[in-house]
């Protein structure tokens, strides 16, 4: 019994200690997609 005690205090300790958000993406090395496609051949789907 005192073990259950014991756990339940740990899994309430440990439940309440706070959520940490996850860390923002860094975005630095990403490039716009409109740069990286070739001018001829930007909007080459929507005209066939």
């Amino acid at each position: 019994m005192r073990s259950l005690l014991l756990m339940g205090v740990l899994l309430i300790s440990a439940c309440s200690s706070g959520h940490k958000p996850p860390p923002e993406p860094d975005w630095s090395n990403t490039v716009p997609v409109n740069k990286t496609i070739p001018v001829d051949t930007q909007g080459a789907a929507n005209e066939s």
